[in-house]
């Protein structure tokens, strides 16, 4: 009996102390994790919200600040600034109200609208509310939060200062550009179904001031979140989070005395701050769960539950492993990786699954290379077709396109311009005269001088191109070097008169390298230049038709071109377009 009691005692001594300890170490690694499980959370939700946010109010920011560098105000009539405004209050569903101010931050008479059904007298109260912001008036800001002229409605005041506002003259000088931003967009971004698990999220303007909650929170504490610990701390650190942009971690109490983990950040574009909070009780309610249901189920079984469990969690995680390895190198494209397990389980049917997967991408990934290939090899042939077709009207000018393009890539290249923007250069060139296509042969193919009107005619072919090239999705992004390749950095070319930077890079490359084949080649009206007649001409030319920078790049290109024993004048004949790039 004393040694059946004795193996009894020792057996349980045996799987007790294991199963106490295990216990006691289970619920503080359970404790730490799920605290640092919450605090992880409540950081990303306020990371998430403070960025959905900030993407909101940058978005209503940056489309009022285009309008206000873009659009020349100063040259529009009162009607037509008016137009503008209603275009601008039309265009984002956010926006309450618009007008204009002087330079010196006054309202413009007439010059203010309100969307439909607002206040008649809100245009007077953003006027009031831009106001108080003029101080910085280097940039595009939000102001605080204010009111309507009743006092009910919310809005966030908005002003653009003009890029003229200094320089602006006659009646009715323009200033800046103000408009009253609705609230209900940030509202709705608060208001979308609550969390679950007892989270509240606020978002408070730079004062302590609540703007919008979700949560179980009541109107009594809603009113009094400026006195919050977490608010409190947001605003001692508010310089701090606004530089860094980091989201902090706290933990406090709430105002019922409950214990909370909090996160807080600003949201950069108006000085706002996010704070989010969880109940500690609803955290470590799994905790207790644990314990409880340790010490009632496990008593006799914990030290065997745990070898099996780590044995076969061992022949789980070990495989599952391998295929989130795998995985990871499928989302990096590598396609066709297989894992090879000799289990016939249901994890042996995921891991055949996997490999299936990957095959069949691999697969897909190498039919969408050829048809992407098919494509890019039917869109040039495209263009070769429409360069083709303007070259053979004239003899003096076959070839002409291909040779204006190849030059543009070269100084595409040494201006270390991308891929992409060296594949938009290349169509550009090979399409800059495709509007020839709407001049009349006698124009055309004159072997006299133009009269003036038919060079008013002829000086229609960069707009009739662009009309043709700018609704052709991929060619698209070439429109630019056909409306502009006959602009001039001093001013006065055409068709729109664009002067300096203004004129698209892509066009003020494709103008010298249009010019230098000119130079360089037989026409009607012209002997072809030799290498140097021809690059003193683009050196004079530099500074009053053309970019300088683009000048240099260009010559530093053809002199590449010379070293490497390649014509740098126009050859006899045509060539089939190629395109030299890739991306």
């Amino acid at each position: 009996m004393k040694l059946s009691r004795s193996i009894v005692l020792l057996v349980f001594a045996v799987a007790a102390v294991p199963m106490l300890l295990l216990l006691s170490v289970t619920t503080l690694a359970s404790r730490r994790a799920l605290l640092a499980g919450a605090r992880q959370l409540v950081v990303e939700r306020a990371d998430r919200l403070r960025l959905r946010v900030g993407d909101r109010l940058d978005g209503t920011l940056e489309a009022l600040d285009a309008e206000a560098r873009q659009t020349r105000w100063q040259e529009l009539p009162d009607d037509g600034r008016l137009r503008k405004l209603h275009e601008i209050l039309a265009q984002r569903e956010d926006l309450l109200a618009v007008g204009l101010l002087d330079p010196e931050g006054h309202p413009l008479p007439g010059l203010a609208v309100t969307a439909p059904g607002g206040d008649p007298g809100l245009p007077a109260a953003e006027a009031e509310a831009a106001g108080r912001v003029l101080a910085d008036v280097g940039r595009t800001t939000f102001g605080p939060i204010a009111r309507d002229a009743a006092g009910r409605g919310r809005f966030i005041p908005l002003v653009a200062p003009l890029p003229d506002r200094l320089l602006a003259h006659g009646k009715a000088r323009v200033g800046y550009l103000t408009a009253a931003v609705s609230l209900a967009g940030i509202d709705a971004l608060l208001a979308q179904r609550p969390y679950d698990d007892g989270t509240e999220a606020l978002l408070v303007d730079p004062d302590g001031t609540l703007i919008a909650a979700r949560g179980p929170l009541a109107a009594p504490e809603l009113a009094a979140v400026r006195t919050f610990p977490i608010v409190q701390a947001l605003a001692r650190d508010r310089a701090g989070l606004e530089q860094s942009q980091e989201v902090r971690t706290a933990e406090f109490e709430m105002p019922k005395g409950a214990a909370a983990i909090g996160a807080y950040a600003t949201v950069p574009t108006a000085g706002w701050g996010v704070v989010v909070e969880q109940p500690k009780a609803r955290v470590l309610s799994l905790v207790r769960w644990v314990q409880r249901e340790g010490v009632l189920g496990l008593a006799l079984g914990l030290l065997l539950s745990v070898v099996l469990g780590v044995l076969f969690a061992r022949s789980i995680v070990g495989p599952l492993r391998r295929v989130v390895a795998e995985a990871l190198d499928i989302s990096r494209g590598i396609f066709g990786r297989e894992i090879k397990l000799g289990k016939r389980n249901e994890l042996g049917d995921l891991v055949h699954t996997f490999n299936y997967m990957s095959k069949q991408l691999q697969a897909y990934d190498s039919e969408n290379r050829g048809l992407y290939e098919t494509l890019e090899k039917g869109y040039l042939e495209t263009i070769v077709a429409l360069a083709n077709s303007v070259d053979s009207k004239d003899s003096y000018t076959r070839g002409h396109s291909q040779r204006v393009a190849d030059l543009s890539v070269a100084v595409g290249q040494e201006l270390k311009l991308p891929d992409r923007t060296l594949k938009h250069l290349f169509y550009g060139g090979i399409l800059h005269d495709i509007g020839k296509i709407g001049i009349p042969d006698r124009i055309l193919l004159k072997q006299a001088v133009l009269s003036d009107d038919e060079m008013k005619v002829m000086r229609e072919h960069p707009v009739i191109g662009a009309a043709i090239v700018e609704p052709v999705a991929f060619l698209a992004p070439a429109a630019p070097c056909v409306r502009h390749h006959h602009e001039r950095w001093d001013g006065n070319g055409y068709p729109d008169k664009l002067k300096g930077t203004s004129i698209p890079l892509v066009a003020r490359i494709v103008n010298a390298a249009d010019t230098w084949d000119a130079c360089t080649s037989t026409r009607p009206y012209q002997a072809a230049m030799g290498y140097e007649e021809a690059l003193a001409v683009v050196r004079r030319l530099s500074g009053a038709q053309f970019d300088p920078d683009v000048v240099e790049a260009m010559v530093r290109a053809l002199e590449k071109w010379r070293a490497a024993g390649r014509p740098v004048v126009a050859a006899a004949g045509g060539e089939r377009p190629r395109l030299v790039v890739s991306g």
